[in-house]
Formats: structure tokens, C-alpha cells, sequence
């Protein structure tokens, strides 16, 4: 763990802010750093992190993340950040296969003082971003060639054609379709159907009989004892964004974030939905299937 990384987590479990002096009290291991003046080096983390920001004598931390997706596919199609109240949206870089991505390309050359999400596994979604005063709608639509139910994905994303140049890595369009213009966000609203994306998924009449019986898979006593092991003595290994990485026996991936699992905070981060599962201890955790990666 790096000394930033010990930063991060001292933050989080005091509660998302602090004073320095509250921050470096809460930091595990402050004693093994080798630097002579260790508040100021933990100043200077405070000062250049962007996730950072100060209100007085208080720094705060805003690392807020949503996912963003418009199917019920493997991979989100988007992932929007907070940082310093300021909204960015993040869509696919690369692909590793297995429902795992980097979400590092910036999807607009800007940042949004407000984002509503309006999710849907319908095919398509929306997302209404706010700067200053005004409103525009970002929509994510499902190319539906790629869709396991075509039929009732096209009745929601309707007879506009797919813009190829807009389209992400695996086939989801990404497009801004009202420009920043408008005072008031509920013009979107009954010209999208906002509040009823779902209509034609739900009403999709082949869906539930289409579904496959997904077979369980059962892990070894001596991996499920690793995991618990691990997670409890702190012994871990992350990925390059800090993650402890999960799996599930359904065939799903997913993660806990290096600060939870520093802190025995089991909070599961599905890779395919964003939906987040927590747990009371490792145990239920790897009872309800999920065992280290």
C-alpha cells in the first residue's frame, strides 16, 4: 500500500473528512514512514490529491462513483466520477474479456456540476447533466444486432439508426441528443418517456422463459478458507486501480474497493451492473458465493 493509498483509507474511516491532525492520527502504520516531518507529508498528499478539497480546516473527500448502463450486459456503459463536486463521465478504454474493463477514456471534453441518471435495462438510457444553469441529455443505446432478445430491444430504441462514430468498444452508442440549453430538466422528461424506460423490457413476454438456469459452481474448502484468511489478516493483493478482486460462483466478477477491505468493510461491487452487495463479515460474503479472485 502506498503512503497516498493510506491517505485515502484513513479518510474513509473517519468518515469521508477531517482535519490533518484527525486524518494523520487515523492513518495505520504513520509511524513507518521515513519522513522526518510526517503531518506535513501528509499536507502534501491532502494538497495535490484531486480527490480532495478543503472547506476550511477540513479536507474532504469526494470519490463518488455511478454506473451507468442501458442493458442488462456484461460491462457498464459508462462510469461517472466526482471529484470536487464536479461530474466526469468515463466509457471503455479496454477490454479484458470476463466482464472486467478500464473505464479511462473521458466521454465529453467536460465536467458537470450535476448528473441524474435515468438507467434502464431496455436497451436504452439516459443521463441529464446540469452546468451552471442549464440542462442537456446524454442517451446510451444498445446497437440491437447485439442483443440476446432483438426483437423487443428494438421496439424500445425505435427506427433511428445506430451513429457508428458514436458507438463504444462493444457496441453501445454514447451520444449527446439535447445540447446544454434548457432552465428546466423536466422538458426531457415526457419527450424521452424518463420515467418508464423499462416499458417494453418488462413487457418483453419471451424474457423469462429465455433465461438460462445458470449452474453453480462449488468452490474448494481450501479456497474459501483462503479468502477468508486473506480478507481478515489483511493479506491481499489489489489490481492496478486499487481493487480487491472477486468472483462468484454464478460465472459473475466483481470487487471490493481497497478501502473497504482495509477496513473489513465487505462490499462487493458487481462488474456487470454496479449493483453492490454487503455483507456483514467475510463469511456471509463467501456463503453467498464470492470467493477471492
Amino acid at each position: 500500500m502506498t503512503q497516498y493509498q493510506q491517505v485515502l483509507a484513513a479518510v474513509e474511516k473517519i468518515g469521508g473528512k477531517g482535519t490533518i491532525d484527525e486524518i494523520y492520527n487515523a492513518i495505520d502504520g504513520i509511524n513507518e514512514w521515513g519522513a522526518k516531518d510526517k503531518k506535513a507529508s501528509v499536507a502534501r498528499y491532502l494538497a495535490k490529491g484531486k480527490e480532495f478539497k478543503k472547506e476550511g480546516h477540513v479536507w474532504i473527500y469526494y470519490n463518488e462513483e455511478i454506473p451507468l448502463h442501458c442493458s442488462d450486459g456484461v460491462l457498464v456503459t459508462a462510469i461517472a466520477k466526482c471529484s470536487q463536486k464536479k461530474w466526469t463521465l468515463f466509457g471503455i478504454s479496454l477490454v479484458h474479456g470476463f466482464g472486467s474493463a478500464d473505464f479511462e477514456k473521458v466521454l465529453f471534453d467536460t465536467t458537470f456540476d450535476e448528473i441524474i441518471p435515468f438507467n434502464s435495462m431496455s436497451g436504452v438510457s439516459y443521463v441529464a447533466v446540469r452546468k451552471e444553469n442549464l440542462w442537456g441529455l446524454i442517451r446510451f443505446r444498445l446497437n440491437p444486432e447485439f442483443a440476446v432478445h432483438k426483437e423487443g430491444f428494438r421496439k424500445a430504441l425505435g427506427n433511428e439508426p445506430i451513429d457508428e462514430k458514436a458507438m463504444d468498444p462493444i457496441g453501445r452508442e454514447i451520444k449527446l441528443v439535447e445540447e446544454i440549453k434548457y432552465p428546466d430538466i423536466n422538458i426531457f422528461k415526457d419527450k424521452y418517456h424518463l420515467d418508464n424506460l423499462n416499458v417494453f423490457y418488462d413487457d418483453n413476454e419471451d424474457y423469462e422463459s429465455s433465461i438460462e438456469i445458470i449452474e453453480l459452481r462449488e468452490w474448494s474448502d481450501e479456497l474459501k478458507e483462503y479468502t477468508e484468511d486473506a480478507l481478515s489478516n489483511l493479506e491481499f493483493g489489489c489490481d492496478p486501480k486499487g481493487n480487491v478482486r472477486m468472483k462468484r460462483n454464478d460465472g459473475s466478477f466483481g470487487y471490493i474497493t481497497f478501502a473497504d477491505a482495509f477496513s473489513n468493510k465487505y462490499n462487493v461491487h458487481h462488474d456487470d451492473d454496479g449493483i453492490i452487495d454487503n455483507y456483514k463479515n467475510v463469511s456471509d460474503m463467501i456463503e453467498d458465493g464470492w470467493v477471492l479472485d
